[in-house]
């Protein structure tokens, strides 16, 4: 899969509301290159769950650079430098100020 043959690769994950089935959520991932790659790819994969393991899975052959939020479950996917999104990291500064 060309997906996984790139150096960076960004990820997502979201919750899911399915009104016609038994559990409530459910997760859609999101796997792309970033915009200057030259292939320029955008995999959703859907899943019953949001843990590590689905990343890890798909994940499995990629070994590069993978653009992601603090979500604790991307650490399971092995092989791979982590590199946290700078908007999430900002969230956290606001929220350290002190509320009037």
């Amino acid at each position: 899969m060309q997906l996984k043959q790139e150096e960076i690769l960004h990820a997502d994950e979201t919750r899911y509301r399915v009104i016609e089935k038994d559990k409530k959520e459910t997760y859609y991932w999101l796997f792309s290159t970033g915009k200057h790659s030259p292939h320029l790819i955008v995999y959703y994969h859907h899943a019953e769950t949001s843990a590590g393991e689905v990343p890890k899975q798909f994940l499995s052959d990629f070994k590069g650079y993978l653009h992601c939020d603090g979500y604790a479950g991307y650490h399971a996917v092995e092989e791979v430098t982590l590199v946290n999104c700078l908007g999430h990291a900002r969230r956290n500064f606001f929220e350290a100020i002190p509320k009037k």
